[in-house]
């Protein structure tokens, strides 16, 4: 570790290279990506917080990276505090960016231990103590979640199975002066609450989990030792299973290839059917006439506020839209995987214990490859963990050709957000500007209409929509292409492997035998110990 410690110090490193402001921010030394400090706090031991960089504070490159960063730390985060000073509570980009922190938070949490809807969000209006009053500070709130709910399209509420009501609920103030504590009451209890029960909701999950595991692996272990044991006195059976596979295995590998070859045909008519939805809802919605029915049914007033809103409600329909049409052919692309499998299955006439197509495509998407719609489909694997034995057997095998790495989704900036960060700000700061415009009382529907348009247009949004998609299977036609890798090698191993047994004696079989009893035993130790 000394080894690689650069320098050390105490607050001073971070205020000098950490912080923008800092004389030495912009020095080499400033360029390495990781400062470590310690704060000696409780809390710290049960969990971690990110503080991440502030969104969208320039157009630089430092600002980008800071972005990324925050980014990333709030995709893997299980609960976001989202903090905006009371005086400039929820605007442009602040929609934006928190709809996209909502939809990431996991949902385990949801109605247990007496937590309710959305209990690890928190909206948070800080330095709250600047505005005078409880009722204005609470008028701030509550105003801050109904513009923000008007934002939010019936689907996304829908998907997250929540209502504006349960939204609102999020809504806090804080403040840190002294003399002010009550201002941060609310917020405070809420998340003491949330802290303490998040951690026995997630302990009591992951106990349910490793209890399935180790049931699995002791029912999996009885099967081992009872045809290890069969094996052991059916020598000849071993031999002749072993010849077979092996003159399966040309036709399993041209299998694995025409299996690939019609997935990715598959994938040629879903990218074609993705873009042509959305295409056509793209133009159905921004177009002068549709907008402004938009304007009325939504009952916008002309203010800087309504308008605002509006711009946002916009962009989220067509984020919404565009995330569904992205998750309807996903699902299809699951359901083709299962059925080109099966056919292939029956058309080779492979016996399944010899090689099971289907199971060993899961097992290899169970095991990592989430690129494009794959995601979809690993996210959908819940049971049935004995179709993945084969891939488990070889999964050394897999990692090092990289062809699985660890279950971590993967998606693109614009899948991931349903439109570049950049671009969604710029239409909102464009908007936000034409707001400013002095506009005849029956004509500014017209005009902010036509100025979301052009918006649109000069940021080549469309454009931007379409090559999401076209990366969107992209990255799928790369998973095929691991897939038929991971299948190959599969195959090939699977036959090294049935060649060794085919060669063993019985004192291996012994061993074994004795090795599986070893692992049986060290299980249900687990459950004695834990149940």
């Amino acid at each position: 570790f000394d080894d690689h410690v650069i320098l050390e110090g105490g607050r001073d490193i971070v205020e000098e290279y950490g912080e923008r402001e800092g004389d030495k921010y912009n020095s080499e030394l400033a360029e390495e990506e990781m400062i470590f400090t310690y704060v000696d706090s409780e809390i710290l031991n049960t969990i971690d917080i990110y503080d991440t960089p502030g969104t969208a504070a320039g157009e630089d490159e430092t600002s980008e990276i800071d972005e990324q960063i925050s980014a990333d730390m709030r995709n893997n985060a299980d609960a976001v505090i989202y903090l905006m000073t009371a005086n400039q509570f929820l605007h442009r980009q602040d929609f934006q960016l928190l709809r996209r922190d909502i939809e990431r938070l996991p949902s385990l949490f949801d109605g247990k231990n007496g937590l309710g809807k959305l209990s690890n969000l928190f909206i948070v209006a800080s330095q709250a103590d600047i505005i005078d009053s409880e009722e204005d500070r609470n008028r701030i709130l509550i105003n801050g979640a109904k513009r923000f709910s008007k934002t939010l399209s019936t689907e996304f509420f829908e998907r997250l199975n929540c209502t504006p009501e349960d939204l609102s609920k999020r809504f806090f103030a804080l403040s840190n002066k002294v003399g002010k504590e009550d201002i941060s009451y609310k917020f405070e209890k809420d998340f003491e609450t949330f802290i303490k029960e998040s951690q026995n909701i997630i302990l009591n999950d992951s106990i349910l989990k490793r209890n399935q595991l180790v049931r699995f692996h002791i029912s999996e272990i009885e099967k081992g030792i009872s045809k290890v044991e069969e094996d052991r006195i059916n020598h000849e059976k071993l031999v002749n299973e072993a010849k077979e596979k092996e003159a399966y295995l040309p036709t399993i590998l041209q299998a694995n290839k025409d299996f690939s070859n019609k997935l990715k045909k598959e994938l040629i008519q879903s990218k074609s059917t993705a873009k042509s939805k959305f295409k056509l809802y793209y133009k159905n919605l921004l177009n002068k006439d549709s907008l402004l029915q938009e304007i009325e049914n939504g009952g916008y007033k002309n203010s800087k506020d309504d308008k605002e809103i509006f711009a946002n409600k916009i962009s989220n329909l067509l984020a919404d839209k565009y995330k569904g049409i992205l998750d309807e052919e996903a699902s299809k692309f699951e359901d083709t995987i299962n059925k080109i499998s099966e056919k292939i299955q029956i058309s080779t006439q492979i016996p399944t214990s010899f090689f099971d197509f289907k199971a060993a495509t899961l097992g290899l998407v169970a095991s990592g490859v989430t690129a494009g719609a794959f995601a979809v489909v690993a996210a959908g694997i819940t049971s049935n963990l004995g179709l993945y034995i084969l891939v488990a057997q070889v999964g050394g095998l897999l990692t090092s050709a990289g062809i699985i790495s660890s279950p971590i989704i993967a998606t693109t900036a614009v899948s991931a957000l349903g439109g570049p960060v950049t671009w969604v700000i710029g239409i909102a700061a464009l908007v936000g500007g034409a707001i400013y415009g002095l506009f005849h009382r029956n004509a500014w529907k017209g005009k902010l209409a036509q100025s979301l348009i052009e918006g649109y247009e000069k940021q080549d949004a469309l454009v931007q929509y379409l090559d999401g998609i076209e990366t969107f299977i992209k990255d799928t036609e790369k998973g095929v292409d691991d897939i038929k890798k991971g299948l190959d090698i599969a195959a090939k191993e699977d036959v090294k492997l049935s060649k060794l047994r085919s060669e063993a004696n019985p004192q291996d079989f012994d061993n074994e035998i004795k090795q599986l009893k070893g692992f049986e035993s060290s299980f249900k130790e687990v459950t004695s110990n834990y149940h």
